[in-house]
């Protein structure tokens, strides 16, 4: 038994059996992993990209197609990114792999970046193109309401914005007038309509227009506009005074002028209801009448006191009357018989 022990005192048959088992263990560590499929890499893919002329509204056409080994990759979405800002997506056709998208870049040289992000099953792809855009023109109408204006009133100007026939919302409109060294300003409307009130200056009698100058600057995306507006300033001619003009009148016609005043000063217009003339006249009115009043009340109570009773007695020491038997027929009767009847003494 001594010759099939080792240096160590294994046995030859010991060291077999372990080998056994090591490799059987290592077989059954390797059988499955082996018997699965490998990853699979994604498989190569072709992106074509190019971009089309200016469109009338500004923007620019990117079309392009999505293949992998010359067959369509449907159903996807490619990313199209410019670098002035903005961008699109778009969906490739299951049929043919084709996309298209609009982009608008800001004027000035610009690079469109189109990419498919890619899958599990499809590698990713890029593609780069530039573009020089121009900038958009911008139109723009002015227009005074009104077109005649006095000194130290007010006046508007509006009009319209747009861009190849669009309207051109929330931009900033200018409005410098030559009579002002400063500039007015308004925002345009959704529908680009603005309206800016200007005022004339009151020392403007010896000028006959000023010029309004409307002016959009583009703001970094559209291409400067400026419009200027007329305005004519109505001229006011003085009102002479009525001194002026009745010394005018006179040096010119004095026998007419003459005339006229003569005619006018009975009854002209200075006798009117509030005038100093008019109240002249009615304080004499009302002095008149008071005064005849007064007259006719004195002239009745003498008449009644005429005849003295029989032991009346006027004076001192004197009579100065007639009694009734005395009485005599007075020479000074009158109209005023007439008109009130004899005294009560005579009847």
């Amino acid at each position: 038994m001594s010759r099939w022990r080792g240096p160590r005192g294994r046995s030859l048959l010991g060291r077999v059996f372990s080998a056994v088992v090591c490799l059987f263990a290592a077989w059954a560590f390797l059988t499955p992993a082996a018997a699965a499929p490998l990853p699979r890499a994604p498989e190569g893919t072709q992106l074509t990209a190019s971009i089309g002329a200016r469109q009338d509204d500004g923007g620019y056409p990117v079309t392009g197609q999505l293949l992998s080994y010359g067959q369509p990759v449907g159903e996807v979405r490619i990313d199209i990114t410019v670098t002035s800002g903005g961008g699109a997506t778009a969906t490739t056709a299951s049929a043919t792999g084709e996309f298209t998208a609009t982009v608008r870049p800001s004027p000035g040289a610009t690079t469109i970046i189109v990419r498919w992000a890619g899958n599990s099953a499809y590698a990713a792809a890029e593609r780069r193109l530039s573009v020089t855009a121009p900038a958009p023109p911008a139109e723009l109408t002015v227009q005074a309401d009104p077109a005649s204006v006095s000194p130290g009133s007010l006046v508007s100007v509006s009009g319209v914005l747009t861009a190849n026939g669009q309207p051109i919302g929330d931009a900033l409109i200018t409005a410098a007038a030559s009579w002002d060294s400063e500039t007015q300003s308004a925002l345009t409307q959704a529908d680009g309509a603005y309206a800016i009130w200007l005022a004339v200056p009151d020392a403007s009698d010896t000028v006959s227009s000023f010029t309004v100058t409307v002016a959009y600057s583009g703001e970094g995306y559209y291409t400067a506009v400026s419009r200027d507006c007329q305005i004519t300033v109505a001229q006011t001619t003085p009102e002479p005074t009525p001194e002026a003009s009745a010394g005018a009148t006179a040096t010119a016609t004095p026998s007419a002028s003459s005339q006229t005043t003569t005619a006018a000063a009975p009854g002209g217009s200075s006798l009117r209801f509030g005038s100093p003339l008019f109240t002249v006249v009615l304080i004499v009115f009302i002095v008149a009448a008071l005064g005849a009043c007064t007259l006719l009340i004195v002239a009745v109570v003498s008449r009644r006191r005429r005849v003295l009773a029989a032991d009346e007695r006027r004076g001192f020491g004197s009579d100065f009357g007639l009694s009734d038997g005395q009485a005599e027929a007075d020479p000074a009767e009158g109209p005023l018989d007439d008109w009130f009847g004899p005294a009560p003494e005579d009847r």
